[in-house]
């Protein structure tokens, strides 16, 4: 089935072929570690927001006034998320992992799931109606943005 190609094995290229299986095999174990390292790299962000929020955040949302609330929704959040995700898209476009691309972006996208699903309780956690509507169309405007100048985002900060 798979024709094996076999070397003559000589005292002369003996040492010389276990210098090169022990670069392979260190090369290879460094890869390895390197691939988990990315992989940790993506929870590791996820934990640090979704605590940030959990413990701090959200709860400090609470005893806002009005135009905190406001203020916390419409600039604070939004630059968390945005950072956020950067660091997310980091992570999975890092080379060296042995996982596919679509793989390693599952944490970007439930990163983005968990945030969309906070901004939303937190505009519904605003006192006033009108504003809960005029934050619901600007959140809207802010995402498609968001969405539309990530390239070039990228590139100034690069």
């Amino acid at each position: 089935l798979f024709k094996v190609k076999r070397q003559k094995v000589s005292p002369d290229n003996l040492g010389a072929q276990s210098k090169s299986s022990k670069k392979d095999v260190a090369k290879e174990v460094a890869q390895r570690n390197r691939s988990r390292q990315i992989n940790m790299l993506g929870v590791v962000v996820f934990c640090t927001y979704f605590c940030s929020y959990v413990y701090y955040l959200i709860p400090s949302f609470r005893t806002l006034d009005q135009n905190e609330k406001l203020l916390v929704r419409a600039v604070v959040h939004p630059i968390v998320v945005v950072t956020g995700e950067m660091a997310q898209r980091a992570a999975a476009a890092a080379p060296g992992s042995k996982y596919p691309l679509h793989i390693r972006c599952m944490g970007l996208i439930n990163f983005d799931f968990f945030f969309q699903l906070v901004g939303r309780f937190l505009i519904g956690g605003q006192e006033s109606a009108e504003i809960s509507a005029i934050l619901i169309v600007g959140v809207a405007v802010q995402e498609l943005a968001m969405r539309v100048t990530y390239l070039p985002r990228q590139e100034m900060i690069r």
